[in-house]
């Protein structure tokens, strides 16, 4: 089986501060690190609370945040326990 490269990162903020912060990971282990946290995430977002997460992947260097798989700022929890965010684009 072939070695999974460690070219993504995750992160997770609370709002005040950093929960979780690894980078020079793969994508297995980052989803996870992002599957640990999520309901901790819910429960912080149906509480009022902000969080900021990040699934950073084909990283050049572990300061390489040009590309993300997930990348949530305001989320809020739907009637089913999930994590959603409306997103609006408007022209370049």
């Amino acid at each position: 089986m072939k070695k999974e490269p460690k070219n993504c990162a995750f992160q997770y903020y609370d709002g005040i501060a950093a929960i979780e912060d690894k980078a020079g990971i793969s994508i297995s282990e980052a989803k996870e690190l992002f599957n640990f946290h999520l309901p901790d995430m819910v429960e912080r977002t149906k509480n009022g609370g902000e969080i900021k997460v990040a699934l950073w992947i084909n990283m050049r260097n572990n300061s390489d945040y040009s590309e993300t798989l997930i990348h949530i700022c305001e989320p809020e929890v739907d009637k089913y326990g999930n994590l959603w965010e409306k997103k609006i684009y408007v022209k370049l």
